[in-house]
């Protein structure tokens, strides 16, 4: 199972709102729950419902689970609360196109100055002190 690259730099989503996705009357169903996107690779919260925001027949707890709002569709497609989404099948025939990935110029100049930079150097000195003795 490999990483997504789309999901390598986690700062795009670092100020993204949680959102619920269902509310549960347990603590053990809404864990149940939570465990179950996460298994799905969906990351999933789960807290205690205020006592303000439940209604007068309900019990006094509750608790709802949250996923990030660019997850809730797919959240609720996992714990079967609507309809998955109807998704054409992929072609056999077609080869996979790879996704861009963004790149780590930090990475690509650390790898130039060593090549040109460090590498030689430290040859040359290696080379001075083997022929100096």
């Amino acid at each position: 199972m490999g990483v997504d690259p789309r999901m390598d730099d986690d700062d795009e989503y670092e100020d993204e709102a949680l959102v619920p996705v269902e509310d549960f009357d347990t603590e053990a169903m809404a864990n149940t729950a939570g465990a179950e996107l996460v298994s799905h690779g969906i990351g999933a919260a789960v807290e205690a419902i205020p006592a303000d925001e439940l209604e007068d027949g309900e019990s006094q707890e509750g608790y709802r689970v949250l996923v990030l709002e660019h997850e809730a569709k797919r959240a609720r497609e996992v714990l079967g609360l609507v309809e998955p989404e109807e998704r054409p099948p992929a072609n056999p025939e077609e080869p996979m196109k790879p996704l861009p990935r963004d790149t780590n110029w930090k990475m690509v100049l650390l790898i130039w100055f060593a090549a040109l930079i460090i590498i030689p150097a430290a040859g040359f000195f290696i080379s001075y002190w083997l022929f100096s003795r």
